[in-house]
């Protein structure tokens, strides 16, 4: 049964060339975290407070920074030591979809199928998550992973150049 986990990029490695997957990410606590062949991981980035989500993929095999390089031809490969490879047919196009505050306290995550915390959010503020929140690999609720893929799904088609604004009652874009 898959188990559902997140990654973190910078907002820049979100703002990737259009058509880009996310079909490959580097860390260096994928297995410590216990993602596997067949988990799922959605990628995030975190810009002024701000929670973006900018895709999903299905693990087919994590590998090492020199398979990865040799798989990809891409010697610009970050240097950590784990690469997740996405199973064919399941990256999604990396997208700027930021998630209105309220969508983002929805997120849960859970240790070993326990439930635990929301995001952290900044000391006195009620729209900006603590930079470090999701900051590593953390495991991810399957009810959160259930909003996540519907959000996934009513977005990917929208134009490249767009930052999308994910709220409790509509998707609103803006051009960049």
């Amino acid at each position: 049964m898959a188990r559902y986990f997140t990654t973190y990029w910078t907002h820049d490695q979100l703002r990737l060339p259009e058509r880009y997957r996310f079909d490959r990410s580097g860390s260096n606590a994928y297995r410590r975290a216990g993602v596997e062949s067949g988990d799922v991981v959605y990628v995030f980035s975190i810009r002024a407070g701000q929670v973006y989500l900018g895709g999903r993929m299905v693990v087919d095999e994590i590998v090492s920074r020199t398979e990865a390089i040799r798989r990809s031809g891409n010697h610009a490969l970050a240097k950590v030591r784990e690469w997740i490879l996405a199973k064919p047919r399941t990256a999604t196009v990396i997208r700027n979809r930021r998630l209105d505050p309220s969508i983002a306290r929805k997120l849960l995550f859970g240790e070993n199928g326990r439930r635990q915390k929301i995001l952290f959010f900044e000391p006195g503020s009620k729209n900006k998550v603590d930079r470090q929140a999701l900051r590593g690999v953390r495991r991810l609720d399957r009810s959160s992973a259930d909003l996540l893929d519907r959000i996934i799904r009513d977005t990917d088609t929208t134009p490249h150049a767009t930052e999308i604004l994910v709220t409790p009652t509509e998707v609103r874009y803006r051009r960049n």
